[in-house]
């Protein structure tokens, strides 16, 4: 708690992750499945879009 700073929330727990992609790749760029994944959650049409755009492009290539 006190390395990031963080206070007591009556709400609940807070969840800290570990990077789960090389980081030695690109520093400065998220990879695409996450931005994909992070666009999908909402239910922004225009959101779907791009994320759909990066999955043709960046995702569906690989699988």
């Amino acid at each position: 708690m006190l390395n990031y700073r963080l206070m007591p929330d009556d709400e609940g727990d807070i969840w800290v992750y570990d990077l789960f992609w090389n980081k030695k790749l690109n520093e400065h760029i998220a990879p695409a499945a996450l931005v994909y994944t992070e666009l999908m959650i909402g239910n922004d049409k225009r959101n779907k879009e791009t994320a759909n755009i990066i999955f043709n492009e960046y995702i569906k290539p690989n699988l």
